[in-house]
């Protein structure tokens, strides 16, 4: 495989990140390249969910899903359709593959419209060797391209204000860093959906039933991405419009966490955020830190204080107005103008290319679902 060096980002080598043509004349698609700043920003969050996975919290929360997902497929009398067929104890160890794996040829992601959330995995038949699970045949990702343009145009608008105190460079900041964090746990959240089909054979890549978060899956169906993620964060993560923020229909949202059990609801701290960015997950650990001070909430509360979701703000107030960002070659000096010199120099991701047609498996809510 060619791994093609990515000038941008020059740890991640052979990223792929696609999107249909922009004038609709082919269902084909094409590719973004590395010049481009949406290819840029993708490899970051790529890198930042991939960190999150790997991090201690991460790995430990991602084997007890795979647990989960293979106790539910015995109890339902499915051994036969289960591809893992080692001990429990030996379990951390093909995690361990799972995760390099999918840092040397993570799956390809295509930028789209149109999405039940913010990004969806797509899973294929890859085979049933687990030894020889390659990422790139068992499925592809696909994220909200309004999302990616959005965070683009903020992080290029913020390079254009001399003064760093600015109310809107703050304003842009802020959003980038939380656009960041977003779609790093968007991809997190995806790649377990991938988890399932790692385990399992083509014939059963939905998650059990039983595995889930509590209004998510149906009788036959779970949700993997979220009982990963509500089990990760300490409930499920929302972003809600504010009302006063100068960029509009432009901005990232606040970071709500809801306690899906209580129905409680609480900003997040920024700072928290900050440090998930720096992949300093000593400092800045799991589940969730809420802003200091910050009150809970109702959702009747939420309502009143905020607008709605940015996902539905983005989609009825921009799609599909925004246009596609120019390359931009100082993209690099911009992304250090921007406070991020710290984990953009710790990319260190080997994904390689390859295209498959598979079935789907989203991230509902911000992501989608099953």
């Amino acid at each position: 495989m060619d791994p093609r060096p990515n000038p941008i980002v020059p740890d991640v080598n052979g990223l792929r990140v696609s999107r249909l043509p922009s004038n609709g004349a082919s269902p084909n698609y094409e590719e973004i390249p590395p010049t481009d700043p949406r290819f840029s920003a993708v490899a970051i969050c790529v890198h930042v969910g991939l960190n999150i996975l790997e991090s201690p919290q991460g790995r430990a929360t991602l084997i007890d899903t795979a647990r989960e997902i293979l106790e539910d497929r015995r109890q339902l009398l499915r051994d036969n359709q289960i591809l893992y067929n080692d001990t429990m104890e030996r379990l951390p160890l093909w995690i361990g593959l799972f995760l390099e794996r999918m840092r040397d040829d993570f799956p390809d992601i295509r930028l789209v419209y149109g999405l039940d959330g913010e990004a969806a995995a797509k899973k294929a038949d890859w085979g049933n060797d687990m030894r020889r699970y390659n990422p790139k045949a068992a499925g592809y990702i696909e994220v909200n391209k309004l999302l990616v343009d959005t965070m683009v145009h903020v992080g290029q608008r913020a390079t254009t204000f001399r003064d760093p105190n600015h109310p809107e460079h703050v304003s842009c900041v802020v959003a980038w860093e939380t656009f960041t964090f977003q779609l790093g746990m968007c991809i997190a959240h995806e790649v377990v959906h991938l988890l399932t089909g790692f385990l399992s054979t083509h014939r059963l890549h939905h998650t059990p039933p039983n595995v889930t978060a509590l209004g998510y899956g149906d009788e036959t169906t779970g949700e993997a991405g979220w009982y990963w993620e509500t089990r990760m964060m300490g409930g499920v993560l929302n972003f809600y419009e504010d009302r006063r923020d100068p960029l509009g229909v432009h901005q990232a949202g606040v970071p709500i966490l809801e306690n899906n059990r209580t129905d409680v609801l609480c900003v997040i701290s920024q700072t928290w955020i900050r440090g998930i960015l720096n992949l300093n997950f000593t400092a800045a650990r799991f589940p969730a830190r809420l802003s200091e001070g910050a009150p809970e909430m109702s959702d009747d509360d939420v309502a009143r204080l905020f607008g709605g979701r940015m996902a539905d703000v983005r989609a009825a107030s921009m799609l599909p107005r925004i246009s596609p960002p120019p390359p931009d070659p100082n993209l690099s000096r911009n992304l250090d103008r921007l406070r991020f010199r710290t984990y953009r120099h710790r990319l260190e991701g080997r994904i390689r290319p390859s295209m498959v047609a598979p079935q789907t498996q989203s991230r509902g809510g911000v992501r989608g679902r099953a």
